[in-house]
């Protein structure tokens, strides 16, 4: 079964959330498909398929349906649902029994996916999402300005870690994926997002903001804030840039399935991963990119392709009570309290492949940790 999907993920890892388009079919316009392929500690090998089509009439409406199977955890999963878009409009409806993950978009799902499978650096956490129910819609108001507001209601239950094979340490386990509280989950969120960035491997000056509110009912009553902002700066020198980014999270949950995780991949880049869950979070984390200023210049065969990044990263939890009110413990933090890391990435152009050098500042024993990004993006 290994082997069997060590082959499949090498021809399809470049294309796994790709769709193949075919020819006109009967009254649909376009028809798509495409392999779905992941491996992770609670479903191990994932194999599913995606099809979505349109009809001619109405060529901004896609229906769509997609499944699959985990061959460690013997369960199948599915969604179904239809979708609009256009240049300002995008709606979704869907119905789904899902794995879920609060950290899709930390880590993308191939890069959680083969970083699992080679060293079981599985950065997501899990839960099953059953008879669940989703409607999204945004707007585009402007070419930079866009407001969002989406409903979703599911059975919450809670995933057993179900594989322990990876390439390398196999004698290591994977860590172990924190119990959801079971229940059911209602969530209404809303919000505004602000994005000046422009597609193209120039580095420009842009900004980027969101603001995020979620509601919670059911079972889980709460009030829930992220704040998030970034600038990115050019410097006054050669092609190196200055990125900063700023985020602020609360909820009115202790349940583990709301907590907030710090450390690791794109928060404390020197410290385990997840290290620390609470309902109370701040980051800031800080990117000099050298880009083709300094290796390029080295005289050494393949240097000209890489970029250098030195980077620094603080991030504050706390754990409040469900009661407290929803910004109750951010008058508390100072400096002494924030931990910090700092270190150095290597990456090829736009940041394809990444390897981070990253240490703890609060040690001096055990204080260095090694791994690699794929499509980075802080």
């Amino acid at each position: 079964m290994i082997a069997a999907f060590l082959i499949l993920l090498t021809f399809l890892v470049g294309v796994s959330d790709a769709r193949a388009q075919t020819g006109d079919v009967s009254r649909f316009e376009k028809l798509y498909r495409g392999a779905r392929l992941r491996y992770n500690r609670v479903e191990g090998p994932f194999l599913g398929y995606r099809l979505s089509a349109s009809r001619k009439d109405w060529p901004r409406i896609k229906a769509f349906a997609e499944g699959g199977y985990g061959f460690a955890s013997r369960a199948a999963r599915w969604e179904a649902g239809v979708e609009y878009r256009s240049r300002k409009i995008s709606f979704n409806a869907a119905v789904f029994d899902r794995s879920e993950t609060p950290e899709r978009g930390i880590v993308g799902t191939t890069e959680n996916s083969l970083l699992s499978l080679l060293f079981k650096w599985d950065y997501r956490d899990y839960f099953r999402a059953k008879n669940g129910f989703e409607a999204k819609f945004s707007l585009r108001s402007k070419r930079t300005l866009s407001l969002f507001i989406g409903l979703t209601a599911y059975g919450c239950e809670p995933l057993p870690v179900r594989t322990a094979w990876s390439v390398f340490f196999r004698n290591r386990p994977f860590r172990n994926n924190p119990p959801a509280r079971p229940g059911d989950v209602g969530l209404l969120h809303a919000g505004v997002t602000v994005d000046t960035r422009v597609g193209s491997p120039l580095f420009r000056n842009a900004w980027f903001g969101s603001l995020r509110y979620e509601r919670g009912f059911r079972e889980f009553p709460f009030h829930g804030l992220t704040l998030e902002g970034k600038r990115y700066q050019k410097a006054r020198f050669g092609r190196q840039g200055l990125i900063v980014r700023a985020r602020l999270n609360t909820r009115q949950s202790a349940a583990t399935q709301f907590l907030f995780g710090l450390g690791g991949a794109g928060t404390l880049r020197g410290y385990d991963i997840k290290e620390f869950r609470a309902n109370r979070l701040v980051l800031v984390n800080v990117e000099y990119a050298f880009r083709g200023d300094v290796l390029p210049r080295i005289p050494v065969s393949g240097f000209h392709l890489l970029n250098l990044t030195v980077f620094a990263d603080a991030g504050w939890t706390r754990l409040m009570p469900e009661s407290a009110r929803l910004f109750a413990g951010f008058g508390e933090p100072d400096l002494a309290s924030f931990r910090t890391s700092t270190g150095l990435g290597i990456a090829l152009p736009r940041q394809l492949l990444r390897l981070n050098v990253a240490r703890r500042l609060d040690r001096s024993d055990d204080a260095w940790s090694l791994y690699f990004r794929l499509r980075y993006d802080l």
